[in-house]
C-alpha cells in the first residue's frame, strides 16, 4: 500500500469532539456558556466570544496533556 505525504499528516491527527452549552440573549447573541464532558459535567466556563475561544484552548491544552 502506497502511503503519500498526505496520509502521513493525516495519521499525526486526531478528531476531537466538543460539547458546548450556551446561553443566548433574545437576538441570538452568545452571553455565557461551559464546555461539556461526556458525563454532563461541566469542564470550562466562559463570557462571550472572546471567553469561548480562550476556554477551547484551554481545553485542548488539558488534552493534549492528558494524552501525554
Amino acid at each position: 500500500m502506497l502511503i503519500t505525504k498526505e496520509g502521513e499528516e493525516l495519521a499525526r491527527k486526531h478528531y476531537v469532539s466538543v460539547v458546548l452549552r450556551l446561553v443566548v440573549d433574545r437576538r441570538g447573541r452568545l452571553v455565557y456558556g461551559e464546555i461539556v464532558d461526556m458525563t454532563g459535567k461541566p469542564d470550562g466556563r466562559f463570557l462571550g466570544w472572546r471567553g469561548l475561544t480562550q476556554a477551547v484552548k484551554a481545553w485542548l491544552s488539558s488534552q493534549a496533556q492528558r494524552s501525554s
